[in-house]
């Protein structure tokens, strides 16, 4: 008798342990893709802001430290990694298509790269908002 309620007080105390480390991981993981979701965020924000207009280095300076946040939360979060390393992905070929100073060479090449710089923006919005509807996605589960 006694060896029966040690065995089912033991298996009661287990079920609680697992439950209550489910929840935590749970709470942990919704924190953390709140935390992505907000610079998800930020960046569709900034992304609008430079929309349509040629951008130099300086106007990406804001984006660059986002970049590198989201970097690291593709490699902290499994459920939604794919995902973010694509964003980065596509941050870094809108990175790469900074202009120089107008003026700074032929006028067609410069428009062409305002083009190119135009559309890799509007793949990395298209990127970002995937993430962002994955992410809220998740965080309702």
């Amino acid at each position: 008798m006694t060896l029966t309620i040690s065995v089912l007080t033991y298996r009661h105390g287990l079920r609680l342990y697992r439950w209550n480390r489910d929840n935590r991981r749970a709470d942990q993981n919704a924190q953390d893709l709140t935390d992505v979701d907000a610079y998800l965020r930020q960046a569709q924000q900034k992304l609008c802001e430079l929309a349509q207009t040629p951008s130099s280095v300086d106007d990406f300076a804001p984006l660059r430290p986002l970049r590198h946040l989201i970097s690291n939360s593709a490699d902290q979060l499994d459920a939604i990694s794919a995902e973010l390393r694509e964003v980065v992905q596509r941050f870094d070929s809108y990175l790469a298509t900074e202009l120089t100073a107008p003026g700074a060479g032929d006028q067609r090449l410069q428009l062409r790269r305002a083009m190119q710089q135009e559309y890799a923006r509007t793949q990395l919005q298209a990127v970002i908002t995937k993430a962002q509807q994955t992410s809220r996605t998740l965080r309702r589960v």
